[in-house]
């Protein structure tokens, strides 16, 4: 080919692109003139990782000699080096930005369900805000592809012409709408859109490189031109007399009919719509080479069957066959990893990357549009403590105040629930202005001492309130956790005090009229001030949270009046879709890349990952505005081009020697499909009776499997723990005596390791709290001098109060309570007739030995009436299922007769009695009354049953003297599914499996 113009070429898939296009540099490409420095060259390319890589490049050719650069600058980035601002026709308008832009839309969606009441769709936006902001960022999504294209809507009246359901010609209204008011608002404004912007501006490069006003060699490299603007600088570059375009991947050995039916989704459509618009002939593209190189790496023909359009695709039954030998050493390098999930595919890699660390120089990059992928990959380096540039970049939700803002959203989005509260307080900068040291300890004893068992905050209540009453009940209950005793009175003023500061910095957001969109902004800003008040703006993520912050701000007016809800809503979608720059402090020699940033990109060993269908490529979405016709009417693209881009960034990290292709057979649980071009490369190669190497001392997938699995080891046995005698408990309740029966493991880790469950963080308010409450208001009405009716429900009232019942749970408790108070004041009416005295909440114990050691039974009674025979009856109250008749004569349900037993060996103070008459469960809440009676009766006489469960405990407590005994978990659980305090501490489930239990 001659160096006519326009001056294109193309660097092969596979080869060092950077390096090959700064080696030609230095020596002077285009002009090859040796005089002119460096400096008058200025260089485009696609991204500014781009720039910095081949800035690299450079550094590498001249071995670190000093060197003036050329001007390295990213494509995408609006240069006005290029563009004669001073002109008096040039205007330079402010780009709308994207904040702006989708406040913009939630306006207009607004405006547009307010005028169109008898639409569907309208009604569905005006009644749910997440609704109208999924609608105006889906808008905003059309409208960027739509300027990305440089179309327009004009069209939009033929729309109606064709044959619409009546869903399409709601969304035509509301397009008809954007088209008519968008572009007024900019107008307004004196904006224009940032895309219409920047499409702009590298036009009006395109024209002044055109009209010959740009000096000096001009390049652009690795571009294939997809958008109209690029592609019309591209040009402009292509026909300047120094100029030139570089290509990467072209396909210049496709035959015609090869090259005449690339469809959209063809990884070289984009190329070749350029090229058609320059009138040149794919084939006759010359290619840029390193010094002492091929023209051509034997990997490009293997990459050009493979992605041979399915017109001509019958053409591989008689020319692969013949080109074995050349499509087996082109296959040479390419390993594939087909993983059974995503786990093993990650960790496959991790292995692939680890191993290429232990070469001196060798390099390893990743390359996937999975982000799911990246982040096990991530993980799995860190087990070598391997840190890795991921270039992707991270959205300003994760990181500093943009963190704690997301966090702070996701308090009003979910009504200060205390899961939200906690993960706000858990951030490492909130500190409400205390020290930082000992404030993770602070909010620790907030949490146990306020949060834990208490899963709902009343919006009315403040924290300041919520801690008044913990403490208050902590001073009253006896039920307290040990943790919650343990806290002193400076510790809950501590408490209390933080809780102030939690309320100063939250009560700003409790009110959800609505108000202005800025006023909203502005409480969340003063909110994070109290939050953190060391905040300083010293990092770069710093800086762009409070540029964010900023042109919400400006553009907060197009919003309109709205709720706290619906602004958390919006300011949450866009703190989340706002991107940071990436860092590059991970490993020197790994990186991940994104499939667009990695196509310039070069490593020793490259992998390819995620490569499943609908990930790589992802699955085609013509989204919910445009159905094919109506693209085609406003000359958009198919869906089908993404594939297309997509199957270009394949083609490009195919193209590296030494490559890794791996997927998985399974994703979420479900049976997934390999990547279409997977297939096709296995039908290529079954074509031409070529199989892909594999590395007979390097299997990645079989190390990935084996890497957490332990050698043989000696299993051990479910536990036996049988702790020395001194350390065995001496004294009892007569609750814990059936836990000794049924599950001494449980008496071993509370009494002996001194353990206490706490209740579940945010515990829902329960049927064991529903036992509290009820047992509680009774105690409290038993210890009452009047007892009716009205003193029963005042002592529920108080009780309720002391719990901090939530409203909802109230609204069912309280009916039930209700039909149990009424019962248990009849029940009680025809007790008074046989009771003497009554005793509640009583405290009794009993000593005795048991070889010449001393031990101690107490039990505090819910109540003991001594009747006007001088006998006994024994209540208890029960809210769930009292225990049956045979599991108390069993020995099986204890609680009962052990208290009869204590009151025949004067145990209880006060009471003196040989005989128990009764034993009553009072089974609270039962039946449809409200209440049930339980009697527990015996043949022998309850006396003699009291005296035989005594002499029972005394037999059990002597087997537990024995050294040897160990206390077993689950011994005789009434179910198999019941749950217990301590099973995951004695692995009951590892047994379940393992067939032990």
């Amino acid at each position: 080919m001659t160096d006519s113009l326009p001056r294109v070429r193309s660097i092969a898939a596979g080869e060092a692109f950077l390096d090959i296009l700064a080696e030609n540099i230095l020596a002077r490409f285009p002009t090859f003139k040796a005089e002119r420095p460096l400096t008058d060259w200025t260089v485009l390319v696609p991204t500014r990782r781009a720039a910095v890589e081949l800035a690299k490049s450079f550094s590498r050719q001249t071995k670190g000699q000093t060197l003036l650069l050329p001007r390295i600058r990213p494509i995408g980035d609006v240069d006005e080096f290029f563009i004669d601002t001073t002109s008096e026709v040039f205007e330079k308008p402010t780009p709308v930005s994207s904040q702006a832009q989708l406040l913009q839309l939630l306006g207009l969606v607004e405006t547009w369900a307010r005028d169109n009441p008898q639409i569907g769709l309208a009604g569905e936006i005006t009644r749910s805000a997440v609704q109208r902001l999924g609608l105006a960022k889906s808008l905003q999504e059309l409208i960027t592809t739509v300027e990305i294209n440089e179309c327009t809507f004009e069209k939009l009246a033929l729309a109606y012409d064709t044959e619409l359901s009546i869903h399409r010609e709601a969304i035509l209204s509301l397009l008809q709408l954007l088209h008519d008011q968008l572009p007024s608002i900019h107008h307004s404004q004196g904006q224009i859109s940032a895309i219409s912007y920047r499409n702009r501006m590298i036009r009006l490069q395109a024209a002044q490189i055109s009209s010959g006003e740009h000096q000096g060699p001009i390049i652009a490299a690795g571009s294939t031109g997809t958008i109209p603007s690029t592609r019309a600088l591209l040009k402009a570059i292509a026909n300047h007399p120094e100029g030139a375009v570089i290509l990467p991947g072209l396909n210049t050995m496709a035959d015609d009919a090869y090259w005449a039916l690339l469809p959209q989704e063809h990884p070289q459509y984009s190329m070749k719509v350029f090229l058609q618009e320059l009138e040149l002939d794919h084939k006759h593209i010359a290619h840029l080479v390193a010094k002492n190189a091929s023209p051509i790496a034997p990997r490009n023909f293997l990459i050009s069957e493979l992605m041979r359009p399915s017109q001509t695709t019958h053409v591989w039954h008689s020319v692969l066959a013949a080109e074995h030998d050349r499509i087996a050493k082109a296959s040479h390098g390419i390993i594939e990893i087909s993983a059974p999930d995503r786990q093993l595919e990650a960790r496959s890699i991790a292995v692939i990357m680890r191993k290429s660390l232990e070469g001196e120089r060798e390099t390893a990059a990743l390359i996937t549009p999975d982000r799911d992928l990246v982040i096990r990959v991530k993980a799995e380096l860190r087990r070598w403590n391997i840190d890795i540039t991921d270039t992707a970049s991270l959205s300003l939700n994760t990181q500093g105040q943009g963190h704690i803002l997301d966090l702070l959203l996701e308090c009003a989005l979910e009504n200060f629930s205390i899961a939200s509260v906690m993960a706000l307080l858990g951030h490492h900068d909130v500190t409400l202005g205390f020290a930082a040291d000992g404030f993770d300890v602070l909010v620790q004893q907030f949490e146990i001492g306020c949060l834990r068992g208490n899963p709902f905050i009343e919006s009315s209540s403040t924290f300041r309130e919520l801690a008044q009453a913990a403490h208050q009940r902590s001073l009253k209950a006896y039920r307290n956790h040990p943790l919650v005793k343990s806290l002193q009175p400076d510790e809950w003023a501590a408490i209390e005090a933080l809780c102030v500061k939690l309320d100063e910095a939250l009560a700003i957001l409790n009110d959800n009229a609505k108000a202005d969109f800025r006023t909203h902004l502005g409480h969340l800003v003063a909110a994070l001030e109290i939050l953190n008040p060391a905040y300083q703006a010293a990092s770069s993520d710093q800086r762009v949270f409070e540029q964010f912050i900023a042109e919400l701000n400006s553009a907060a007016h197009f919003h309109p009046a709205c709720s706290l809800y619906e602004a958390a809503l919006v300011i949450q979608q866009l703190l989340r879709t706002t991107p940071l720059a990436p860092s590059f402090k991970g490993h020197p020699r790994l990186a991940i890349y994104g499939t667009l940033e990695a196509r310039l990109m070069k490593a020793d060993v490259l992998i390819l990952g995620g490569l499943n269908e609908a990930i790589w490529p992802k699955q085609t979405d013509p989204g919910p505005w445009l159905n094919r016709a109506m693209r085609d009417l406003f000359g958009l693209p198919h869906p089908e081009r993404d594939i297309g881009l997509a199957a270009h960034d394949f083609e490009q990290g195919l193209g590296n020697a030494r490559v890794y292709l791996t997927s998985s057979q399974r994703i979420g649980g479900a049976p997934s499909t390999p990547s279409r071009w997977l297939l096709r490369l296995k039908t290529v190669l079954d074509a031409a009776q070529v199989s892909l190497s594999a590395d007979s001392n390097f299997n990645p997938l079989q190390l990935a499997q084996t890497l957490d699995e332990a050698g043989k080891m000696q299993a051990h046995g479910k536990p036996n723990f049988a702790p020395p005698l001194a350390t065995r408990p001496t004294r009892f309740s007569v609750t814990e005596i059936e836990k000794l029966i049924r599950n001494p493991y449980a008496i071993y880790a509370k009494r002996i390791l001194t353990l206490e469950p706490l209740d579940a963080f945010g515990k829902a308010q329960d049927a064991a709290l529903l036992g509290s409450v009820f047992h509680d208001a009774l105690a409290l009405w038993n210890k009452s001098e009047a007892q009716n009716l009205d003193t029963l429900l005042a002592a529920g009232q108080e009780v309720f109060s002391a719990y901090a019942i939530s409203q909802d749970t109230r609204r069912f408790w309280w009916p039930r309570f209700l039909r149990m108070a009424q019962r248990i004041v009849e029940q009680e009416q025809a007790f008074a007739a046989t009771t003497k005295q009554k005793f509640a909440e009583i405290n009794g114990s009993h000593t005795f030995k048991i070889n010449d050691t001393e031990f101690e039974l107490r039990a505090r009674a819910d109540r003991i009436d001594v009747l006007q025979d001088n006998s006994i009856r024994i209540i208890d109250y029960k809210t769930g299922t009292p225990p049956s008749q045979k599991q108390v004569e069993t020995f099986l349900a204890p609680q009962l007769t052990l208290e009869a037993a204590l009151v025949l060996n004067n145990g209880f103070k006060g009471i003196h009695s040989s005989i128990i008459s009764e034993i009553l469960y009072l089974h609270l809440g039962g039946g449809k009354k409200g209440l049930k009676v339980n009697s527990i009766t015996s043949k022998q006489g309850l006396d003699a049953l009291a005296q035989k469960h005594m002499g029972y405990l005394q037999s059990l407590l002597k087997e537990y003297c024995d050294p040897t005994l160990a206390y077993l978990p689950r011994l005789r659980v009434k179910t198999e599914n019941e749950a217990a305090d301590f099973d995951h501490l004695s692995r009951h489930l590892e047994w379940i499996l393992a067939g032990e239990a």
